[in-house]
């Protein structure tokens, strides 16, 4: 993870920060569970960002790439345990860590980097 840390402190990150770590069903039978609960996660983090000032159209337009990601990457049974997404207005990045790790969501000034 100090990879990871390292190029997020280095980026500049506008707007609320979100740090979603997702951790992964990994039998087949449940590759589209994994989608729909990123879509859940991610329907809740629209809503919380209002209190950061975003509505409407900017909250949709906010967490757009992570929606792609859960329709186009987690149909399918993920090799890794975890799953770990930074969302920003500048930046998105996604990781899968071989880990288990438990389930959490952050959004505030700054990006969560020590599960």
């Amino acid at each position: 993870m100090r990879h990871i840390a390292e190029q997020l402190l280095n980026s500049d990150s506008e707007g609320p920060c979100i740090t979603i770590i997702l951790p992964l069903l990994k039998e087949p039978s449940h590759a589209d569970e994994n989608a729909a609960r990123l879509h859940r996660i991610l329907d809740d983090v629209e809503n919380k960002l209002e209190e950061f000032g975003l509505d409407g159209k900017a909250k949709g337009q906010y967490v757009a790439s992570a929606r792609n990601f859960a329709d186009e990457q987690l149909k399918s049974p993920p090799a890794d345990s975890t799953l770990v997404l930074y969302v920003s207005s500048s930046v998105f990045q996604i990781y899968m860590l071989p880990q288990e790790m438990e389930e959490s969501v952050s959004i505030g000034s700054h990006f969560y980097l020590t599960p």
